[in-house]
């Protein structure tokens, strides 16, 4: 009687013990699985941040050449606005030419 209650006590510790060790295991993969997610966004993050970075850098080029292209267009204007004044000048020097000539 010993020996039967002996045996059925092992066996079913040991069937508790496989159970554990089976929960402790599916603990384990769930962890690693979670872990391996987290590093996955964390090389998302990563590569996004890089991805704004690389933008923000870009949108900064864009508006220093933005600024230059402005002052272009400024300084062009002016050329031009001196330009039609230079033109209205010679055409008035014309017309008083024209003028004492006839």
């Amino acid at each position: 009687m010993f020996n039967q209650h002996f045996g059925q006590d092992v066996r079913g510790s040991t069937d508790s013990v496989d159970e554990l060790v089976q929960r402790n295991i599916q603990e384990v993969l769930q962890a690693a699985q979670q872990a391996e997610a987290g590093e996955d966004r964390d090389k998302a993050l990563a590569e996004a941040s890089k991805d704004a970075k690389s933008l923000r850098l870009e949108q900064a080029g864009w508006s220093k050449e933005k600024k230059a292209l402005e002052a272009q267009v400024e300084r062009l204007q002016k050329r031009a606005a001196e330009a039609e004044g230079a033109v209205t000048s010679r055409d008035q020097a014309v017309k008083e030419v024209a003028k004492e000539s006839s």
